[in-house]
């Protein structure tokens, strides 16, 4: 992990940045292997994450990056940070969480697994701590035209209550006609900036460079099944869905040890829409249907046979809450919403003559373990 001593180095004349010197975060411009079928490092876009083929520039691990040039991609590295390795941090953590949560039930087991799991975003939080409070019409106005604010609801006429981040944002005060350093003068007077809460315990890099190893963990295996001669039907966050058995390459990767994959279904029919949206029909006719935004049991085998052959859109139910602040409560209410049939829209498919994947009998397996790079791997 990185440690707390952090330099930022950049190129210059007659100094060659070498990538396997560096351990850290990094501005690159690199130009991927042409040949590769699957890309290695992700961009952000205007539709979301992508890993693309090419020439672009960006800012990743010196770990991916190793990662990549190891299969052909040339790396020129701009500038960046550069930190000390700490080895073992959170071993002791997770190996005595992890005996915990298999050793318990029910709340205890769900307090354990959540301590494993949500570390992770732990570390990752904004380091500002957000202020939520009752203000006026008039001092909600204020923050408003001052600060960022994450919501703001209506209780009375004259009373709001209101969700900000408590430093004076430079960028909305001058939307709004206001001058930064006056507000800020006017902020110090009253001192403010003094009484701001913070989260001490935060560490954006830690965060970054354990999501780093969880996308060097997934890639490493899609490209050892790609080499294998294995298909891949289906990834995303946590999971592959392939045609090969994992114990073919390595036999080490399956069993019930941390870190360690099962084999979670034997299917034989499967339709993906998209992320976290598909159906299953496994080999003993069973259906699993996992869907995101609406409930599972809203869609049938028919939906998604519709949706796929028929390129029709169809309708779910989705729950959702409604918060009445002037009363206080919450209701739970359910309505039905469209589901398309082409929700990709950074993946391009392809089909056989038949306009299926193939005829083949994919195999799921998924991670029963939650390590400390937090993912689960479910490949069919």
């Amino acid at each position: 992990m990185p440690g707390i001593n952090c330099s930022y180095i950049e190129i210059k004349e007659n100094i060659d940045l070498d990538l396997n010197n560096l351990f850290g975060f990094f501005y690159a411009k690199v130009e991927t292997n042409n040949n590769l079928y699957l890309g290695l490092l992700p961009i952000k876009t205007s539709l979301g994450l992508i890993l693309p083929n090419g020439e672009f520039e960006g800012v990743w691990s010196s770990e991916e990056l190793k990662l990549a040039k190891a299969n052909g991609y040339e790396i020129e590295i701009k500038k960046g940070y550069n930190f000390n390795k700490v080895e073992g941090v959170f071993t002791e953590y997770v190996n005595e969480l992890y005996q915990l949560k298999y050793s318990t039930e029910g709340a205890e087991k769900a307090i354990n697994k959540s301590l494993l799991n949500n570390l992770l975003g732990r570390f990752g939080m904004n380091i500002i701590k957000p202020i939520t409070k009752t203000v006026t019409k008039e001092e909600l106005d204020f923050i408003l035209s001052t600060r960022e604010v994450k919501s703001f609801h209506e209780i009375t006429k004259n009373d709001f209550l209101v969700t900000y981040l408590p430093l004076v944002d430079e960028q909305i005060c001058l939307e709004h006609g206001l001058d930064f350093i006056k507000v800020l003068s006017k902020e110090k007077n009253h001192s403010i900036e003094k009484n701001i809460d913070i989260f001490k315990d935060v560490s954006i890099v830690i965060s970054a460079m354990i999501t780093s190893y969880a996308r060097i963990f997934m890639s490493k295996i899609k490209l050892e099944i790609l080499n294998s001669g294995g298909k891949i039907f289906y990834s995303d966050t946590d999971s592959i869905v392939t045609n090969i058995d994992l114990n073919i390459i390595n036999s080490r990767l399956v069993g019930k040890e941390l870190g360690q994959f099962k084999l979670e279904y034997l299917i034989k029919e499967a339709y993906f829409i998209s992320n976290k949206t598909y159906c299953l029909v496994l080999n003993n006719d069973k259906t699993i249907i996992k869907t995101k935004g609406v409930l599972n049991n809203s869609l049938t085998l028919e939906d998604f046979k519709t949706m796929y052959f028929k390129t029709k859109n169809v309708s779910g139910i989705k729950s959702y809450s409604t918060k009445n602040y002037t009363k206080g409560y919450v209701s739970i209410d359910e309505k039905e919403i469209t589901l398309s049939h082409d929700a990709y829209k950074k993946r391009e498919k392809v089909f056989n003559k038949e306009n299926l994947w193939m005829n083949t009998k994919p195999l799921i397996y998924n991670n029963v373990v939650k390590s400390i790079i937090h993912f689960s791997i479910k490949t069919k």
